[in-house]
């Protein structure tokens, strides 16, 4: 079973989240773990032999992921950065390595859960 499958899944409860039902407090920590994972993910890839093109766009959606990581960040300003990072995933068909194609598509699923969440 691949993180994707781990990630993915229906769910009715708007509390139901990472696969647990959760209170509203325990949902933004959730968020906040989404956040780290997507930046935890994108990082990964720096580690494989990704194609160079691919190695541009993730590289700076690392950085703009690792900003809303560890930055004080007004919630717009935060959505806007993630919105960003999707964005520069879209460029990314694939890496040339199936282990970083892994980790972008575990990213873009926490990145989709995020957005749902917002």
């Amino acid at each position: 079973m691949s993180a994707i499958d781990l990630l993915s899944g229906p769910h009715d409860n708007e509390w139901f989240v990472g696969g647990l039902f959760r209170s509203p407090v325990e949902a933004d920590s959730v968020s906040d773990d989404r956040v780290r994972a997507v930046y935890d993910h994108l990082a990964a890839t720096g580690e494989r032999p990704v194609e160079r093109t691919a190695s541009r766009w993730l590289g700076e959606a690392e950085a703009v992921a690792r900003d809303v990581v560890e930055g004080d960040l007004d919630p717009a300003v935060r959505r806007r950065r993630l919105e960003t990072v999707a964005d520069l995933l879209d460029n990314v068909a694939e890496t040339g390595d199936e282990i970083a194609d892994d980790h972008v598509a575990a990213a873009r699923v926490h990145l989709e859960a995020l957005r749902s969440e917002s």
